[in-house]
């Protein structure tokens, strides 16, 4: 999995930029999503693992489940599940991360959860959560009475680089009940993709590098080709 990630957000978004020689990369974020799943749903085949397409919406996402373990996989980055977490109890309708860690994790309990002063709020939608986790499970084989916890895979990456991973399974109120540091399984490679040159007419691209000469200069360099001129026109005569 980790392997998967490092790929997605590493040489392949960069090779997409690359073959796709667009000028503007406002989509890469959400081009890093399509790449991800796609290396998920491919991969972890050959770990006896099975990967199903969801529908959200307009939105696809790729779950997993580990034959081996009845563990249910989703994908995310860590600041929008700190977003999720942090507006739990402000959110009037359900993300499907509150519809998982309820209907599969909701036994657990966070030995330092969250408390609050306050009632706790319910999702005006809460009674359709069962009905969101079927759709999200219906790509695969298995039947839901296999799957014993949800664990939510979660990472960070900045400038084509992975620079965290880590597994966590969250209770009901979305906090960490256990958790997994992957970092070790980040691969440092160098890339070995060269980097798109976005701007050629950029100071690291022009012999002159983007100096200017001044007056001072400019005239003292005119002199000198001058003198040039005069000295090659007196040996020709």
């Amino acid at each position: 999995m980790v392997a998967c990630i490092n790929d997605a957000v590493g040489d392949d978004i960069k090779e997409d930029i690359v073959a796709s020689q667009l000028i503007t990369h406002n989509n890469t974020k959400f081009r890093i999503w399509d790449i991800l799943y796609s290396k998920v749903h491919d991969d972890l085949t050959s770990f006896n693992c099975e990967a199903g397409i969801s529908q959200r919406g307009p939105w696809q996402m790729v779950v997993a489940y580990d034959n081996d373990t009845g563990l249910l996989f989703t994908f995310m980055r860590e600041q929008r599940y700190k977003q999720l977490r942090n507006t739990v109890n402000k959110r009037k309708r359900h993300h499907y991360l509150d519809a998982l860690a309820k209907i599969f994790n909701g036994q657990l309990s966070a030995p330092n959860g969250q408390t609050s002063l306050f009632p706790e709020q319910t999702f005006s939608d809460e009674d359709k959560m069962s009905e969101t986790v079927e759709r999200i499970i219906l790509s695969l084989s298995t039947e839901p009475t296999c799957i014993q916890n949800h664990v939510l895979v979660l990472f960070e990456s900045f400038n084509f680089s992975l620079t965290s991973v880590r597994a966590i399974i969250v209770d009901s109120h979305l906090n960490s009940v256990y958790e997994q540091n992957w970092n070790e399984y980040i691969s440092i490679n160098g890339s070995s993709v060269v980097d798109k040159v976005d701007e050629p007419n950029s100071p690291a691209n022009n012999p002159s590098k983007g100096l200017k000469l001044t007056a001072k200069a400019t005239a003292r360099k005119q002199s000198v080709a001058l003198r040039k001129e005069d000295i090659k026109q007196n040996n020709i005569g």
